[in-house]
């Protein structure tokens, strides 16, 4: 079993397709972040939502887990999302959802990404600030949740049978969430917002942070390394007939390092690959091909 950590993780930013269209589309993709949390928990994997962001045509999630646990979980959201829309939507999606996940390495690294998730909104062009944004956790941070009482429920006191017609699962809603009369569940149910609090020093550190104009562009370039517009089998493809054309070898695996590198920088000119599809495709240590090419 792996060692749990803290992960960036998204889906890319779709370019024809939106996986969110209405309010009922994100009333329900909020939902799914619990029914997918519940749906590992049942198959014994521990996850902790920390924060979330759904945005029109891509999410952000700050989870804590091991790797396999945590891309399950956007395994689950992905096939979860898809399914909803192809059931409820006339048309289905003509681009193709990637996951991209990233090991968070440090307390100051889980605070930064952390205002990138919530402030993702208000960078895509939000006209309301993060803690105005409905379709985030930013809301939960810092505040008094006294009035829920008259918004919300316990799923404790709504029928099974009216849950399952809400949420349309079988999976049982634990008794203490909280489910407002037209069925959303509380995010507060199932992120943990104390965990996400104390990685600020006070109520003010972390407004100070979320008001920054400074964005985590590291955040956006990790993002960008590992979603590609060319899948891979066509990449490779054009590599072998590049090695047969130039140095009259049919595999990759049988050039020289010289020649592998001429091939990436081809590549790399052709398809606008990136460092990590290219060391894929040439069969190269990463590190090393970053330097060359």
């Amino acid at each position: 079993m792996g060692m749990s950590h803290y992960f960036h993780c998204c889906t890319n930013g779709l370019k024809r397709d939106n996986l969110f269209l209405s309010d009922r589309e994100f009333v329900s993709g909020m939902n799914r972040i619990g029914l997918c949390l519940l749906a590992c928990e049942n198959e014994g994997r521990k996850i902790f939502v920390i924060a979330f962001c759904l945005l029109n045509n891509h999410v952000h999630f700050i989870l804590h887990g091991t790797e396999d646990d945590c891309r399950e979980f956007m395994e689950k959201y992905k096939r979860f999302t898809t399914i909803w829309i192809r059931n409820h939507r006339n048309e289905h999606f003509s681009e193709k959802i990637e996951i991209g996940l990233w090991q968070i390495l440090d307390g100051e690294k889980l605070r930064r990404k952390i205002i990138y998730v919530l402030r993702n909104a208000l960078e895509a062009g939000s006209s309301v600030t993060p803690q105005g944004y409905r379709w985030c956790s930013a809301p939960l941070m810092f505040s008094d949740f006294a009035q829920l009482t008259s918004l919300f429920k316990k799923a404790s006191e709504i029928s099974f049978k009216r849950l399952k017609q809400m949420f349309n699962t079988n999976i049982a809603i634990p008794s203490n969430w909280l489910v407002s009369s037209e069925g959303l569940i509380w995010p507060g149910s199932y992120t943990q917002i104390a965990i996400a609090s104390k990685q600020f020093k006070s109520p003010k550190d972390f407004m100070y942070m979320i008001n920054q104009s400074a964005v985590d562009k590291e955040g956006y370039l990790e993002e960008m390394e590992d979603f590609i517009s060319v899948p891979d089998e066509d990449v490779s493809f054009r590599a072998r007939e590049i090695a047969l054309k130039l140095f009259d070898k049919a595999y990759i695996s049988k050039c020289t390092l010289d020649e592998r590198i001429s091939i990436a920088k081809i590549l790399k000119d052709e398809f606008k690959s990136n460092h990590k599809q290219l060391a894929r495709v040439v069969r190269m240590d990463l590190d090393h091909l970053k330097k060359l090419v």
